[in-house]
């Protein structure tokens, strides 16, 4: 007979739990930037400051967390049901054992373990996707803010996306994330690249990491830093610190409109991580 303690399948009932409750606080984080953004965006209601989907990542982070609830609940369930498969400790005669033992040649057993593990790792890729929606809604919020001052509120909301996009556990490598330019207009894709720029130079990150624009038919552009937290842009030179975002941004669009007739919209935001020299 082919016996274990059933408390060893504790480990991925935990990480599954562990996952519902970091996509729980992404829900929240997610929820509070959206409310903030929104209302600073909307200072001026007759000039409002685009955040293109930036809705719809709010509704993204809630649906994966809520998959993250269901697939912990499902967990919670096999683990339990796991002890009830137990045999007797005294029978098999494993006087170490202080917990009920399961039979592995039970195929009801096996199934169980299996599928716990499943769970966990369906909770672990669902609360992945809700980091990763909350990332990018954090980078959006990041760009928003670049076109107010530093009053409370907005160093407030700068300090939320860095923290979500630099530190803990819903942070990741930028060039692991989705930077596909989805707005239509040149005042929403001026949010986007210069949130990926803000992102860029608030997280610490090697200097070999630079962000590219490319666009079919024309130049590339790559933004790198160099020293003192100036931005190094291809064909416009440098910008010393502190960068203006926004500033930089519509020069570079300016660039490619003016000499390549290139549309912001044809643009792609591709982060690199470049080879140690």
């Amino acid at each position: 007979m082919h016996v274990t303690d059933y408390r060893e399948f504790g480990w991925p009932y935990l990480q599954a739990d562990d996952s519902a409750d970091v996509a729980a606080m992404a829900t929240v984080l997610a929820l509070g930037l959206y409310e903030s953004t929104d209302r600073f965006r909307f200072q001026d209601p007759s000039a409002p400051i685009p955040a293109p989907g930036i809705d719809g990542l709010v509704d993204e982070v809630r649906t994966h967390a809520a998959a993250t609830a269901f697939a912990a609940a499902n967990a919670r369930t096999l683990y339990q049901d796991l002890s009830t498969r137990s045999v007797s400790g005294a029978a098999i005669g494993d006087p170490q054992s202080d917990g009920p033992l399961v039979d592995f040649d039970d195929p009801a057993v096996v199934n169980l373990a299996g599928a716990l593990d499943a769970a966990a790792a369906q909770a672990a890729a669902a609360t992945a996707q809700a980091n990763r929606a909350l990332r990018r809604l954090a980078q959006i919020a990041f760009g928003v803010v670049q076109h107010g001052t530093d009053d409370g509120d907005v160093a407030a909301i700068r300090r939320a996306c860095a923290e979500v996009l630099e530190d803990g556990e819903h942070a990741a490598p930028a060039e692991f994330d989705d930077h596909t330019v989805v707005g239509r207009t040149r005042p929403e894709i001026v949010v986007e690249i210069a949130g990926a720029i803000a992102r860029y130079l608030a997280c610490p990150m090697p200097l070999a990491t630079r962000i590219t624009l490319v666009a079919e038919g024309a130049s590339t552009r790559s933004l790198t830093f160099v020293d003192g937290g100036s931005l190094h842009v291809e064909d416009l030179g440098t910008f010393l610190g502190p960068v203006g975002v926004v500033e930089v941004v519509e020069a570079v669009l300016d660039v490619y409109g003016q000499i390549d007739g290139i549309e912001p919209t044809d643009l792609t935001i591709l982060w690199e991580s470049l080879p140690d020299v």
